[in-house]
């Protein structure tokens, strides 16, 4: 009796992760696309900006109230590289710290990740943590050239 309620345990599990496993690689799918829109997004609109101030330039001068969007931009770029800099850092250091396990029970438990915090869902990643701000930054620095070019 004691075997059929382990292969029944089994089964469940296996249900539950069949439940689960298209999600995670779903949320991969949406969490990849979010990183690159970021990137995209902060830096095609430096690029915008930096195009506008290029053409307004006039006489040398510039209207140095364009800058303000720009340095948003730009900081919503920063903001995704150091956030990819510390995640791949934080990689390197749990390869480091296991790659001479040879049983699963010699990993470092602390390095183990849960499936949400693999695809980046988790308030600990700091793909994530970066992204956040990136997207902040970048929705600063849209309302900021909006006004900007409204009270012109």
């Amino acid at each position: 009796m004691s075997d059929d309620n382990g292969d029944l345990r089994e089964r469940e599990i296996e249900g539950a992760q069949g439940f689960l496993k298209p999600r995670l690689e779903f949320a991969e799918r949406l969490y990849s696309q979010a990183m690159n829109s970021l990137w995209l997004g902060n830096a095609g609109a430096a690029l915008a900006t930096l195009s506008f101030i290029g053409a307004a330039w006039k006489d040398g001068t510039f209207p140095k109230t364009l800058l303000t969007p720009l340095a948003f931009f730009l900081a919503g770029l920063i903001s995704m590289g150091v956030g990819t800099l510390l995640a791949l850092m934080r990689v390197r250091a749990v390869i480091v710290r296991n790659q001479g396990a040879e049983w699963p029970w010699e990993f470092i438990v602390g390095d183990v990740q849960s499936p949400a915090e693999r695809v980046g869902l988790s308030p600990r990643d700091w793909r994530t943590i970066m992204a956040l701000c990136s997207g902040g930054f970048f929705v600063v620095g849209c309302l900021a050239g909006f006004i900007l070019l409204a009270c012109r």
